[in-house]
C-alpha cells in the first residue's frame, strides 16, 4: 500500500495535466501502467458527451477528465478507489459528478469501468448521487416507458449482459454488496413527499385503494416512525 501511494504521488508530481491533448488517453496510459505494476484496474468513463460550449468553460481540462478516470481495487481494503489521472489522486469520487451536473445539468447517468480481463462492469451508483431517485427515473423515461411499468426490452441490461463475468468472484460479490448498501444508506429519502411516486421506494399512507403491500418485508428503513418497503412489493388486487 505504501509502495502504491508513492508510485501514485510521483505520478501526480511529475504531470502538470497539459502534456496530452485528449484526456482518455491520460485515463488509457495510467490504466496501462498500474496494470504493469500488477494492479487490478479499471478504466472508467461516463458515457455521457461533455457539453458542445466546453471551450467556454472554466477549467476546461477537469471537466473532461470527468469523463475517464481508472479504478483500482485494494485488497486490504477489500474496495475499488477512484484514481484521478489528472494528478493521480486516489479516492476522490466525490468531486467526478459535481463537474458534470454543473455543465450538463443532470446528474451521471452511465458510468462504467472496464477491468483487466474485459469484463465491463455498471458502476453508476458509486459515483451518481442521486442513483435512487433521478437516475433511475431518467433511465426509465430514455425507455419511452413509465416509472413503474417496466420497459418491454432493458436495451442497457441486455448490452451489458453480453459483456458481463458470469462466474463473479467474491470481489464481485463484495462490490454488488457494498454498493446496494451505500445506495440504501445515502439516498433513503427523509421526507413523506419524496416517496410519492418514488420508483424504489414506498410508503403505506401513499397507496391507492386497490393497492397492497406484500410481502411486507423487508422493510428497508423507517421515515418518521413509518415503514419504508419497497416498491416490488406494491400490487394491485
Amino acid at each position: 500500500m505504501d509502495s502504491l501511494i508513492q508510485l501514485l504521488s510521483y505520478l501526480g508530481d511529475v504531470g502538470d495535466g497539459s502534456s496530452l491533448q485528449h484526456p482518455w488517453i491520460d485515463a488509457i496510459a495510467l490504466t496501462a501502467l498500474l496494470r504493469a505494476c500488477g494492479l487490478r484496474t479499471r478504466f472508467c468513463s461516463n458515457l455521457q458527451s461533455a457539453p458542445p460550449n466546453k471551450c467556454t468553460i472554466p477549467n476546461e481540462r477537469q471537466l473532461l477528465q470527468s469523463q475517464y478516470w481508472c479504478e483500482i481495487y485494494l485488497p486490504n481494503l477489500e474496495r475499488w478507489l477512484s484514481v484521478n489521472p489528472l494528478d493521480a489522486r486516489v479516492g476522490d469520487k466525490g468531486v467526478i459528478e459535481p463537474l458534470i451536473a454543473r455543465y450538463e445539468g443532470t446528474p451521471m447517468l452511465y458510468v462504467v469501468g472496464i477491468d483487466n480481463y474485459g469484463f465491463i462492469t455498471d458502476i453508476t451508483r458509486r459515483y451518481s448521487q442521486a442513483f435512487s431517485t433521478k437516475v433511475v427515473r431518467l433511465r426509465r423515461a430514455a425507455m419511452g416507458r413509465g416509472v413503474f411499468n417496466p420497459p418491454i426490452i432493458d436495451w442497457w441490461a441486455a448490452s451489458l449482459r453480453r459483456w458481463a463475468n458470469t462466474r463473479p468472484t467474491e470481489v464481485e460479490r463484495n462490490e454488488e454488496y457494498e454498493l446496494q448498501s451505500g445506495e440504501v444508506r445515502a439516498i433513503l429519502p427523509a421526507t413523506f413527499g419524496e416517496y410519492t411516486n418514488h420508483p424504489l421506494y414506498a410508503l403505506e399512507r401513499h397507496l391507492g385503494k386497490t393497492q397492497v403491500i406484500y410481502p411486507r418485508e423487508p422493510i428497508v428503513g423507517y421515515v418518521k416512525g413509518e415503514p419504508v418497503f419497497l416498491r416490488s412489493c406494491v400490487h394491485k388486487v
